[in-house]
C-alpha cells in the first residue's frame, strides 16, 4: 500500500503541491539540472500536509538514447526526524 502522504501527491505538479516559494525553488533546481546536465542534491524545507518537513532532495538529468537531456528524475527522502535530533544535540 502507498503511504497516505505519498498517495495525495501522485499526479500533482510541484506547484500544486507547493504553491509558494518552496515549489518555485524546486522548479528552479529542475531547470538548472536541465540546463547544465549536472545533478543536484540539496536539503529543502517544505510545508506539506500541514507540517513543516525537511527533505534530502536529489534531482538527476534524464537523457534519451542519443544523450540529449529530455527531463529530470528525482527522489526526496524525509529527514525531518534526523534534523530534529541533530538540533537537540
Amino acid at each position: 500500500p502507498v503511504h497516505p502522504e505519498i498517495s495525495d501527491a501522485i499526479g500533482k505538479t510541484d506547484l500544486e503541491l507547493q504553491p509558494d516559494e518552496d515549489g518555485e525553488l524546486l522548479l528552479q533546481w529542475k531547470r538548472e539540472v536541465m540546463a547544465t546536465g549536472q545533478s543536484q542534491r540539496r536539503e529543502a524545507k517544505t510545508n506539506f500536509a500541514g507540517a513543516t518537513k525537511v527533505y534530502d532532495v536529489l534531482i538527476l538529468p534524464k537523457r534519451n538514447a542519443a544523450g540529449a537531456i529530455v527531463g529530470v528524475a528525482g527522489t526526496a527522502l524525509n529527514i525531518s526526524k534526523r534534523k530534529e535530533m541533530e538540533e537537540k544535540l
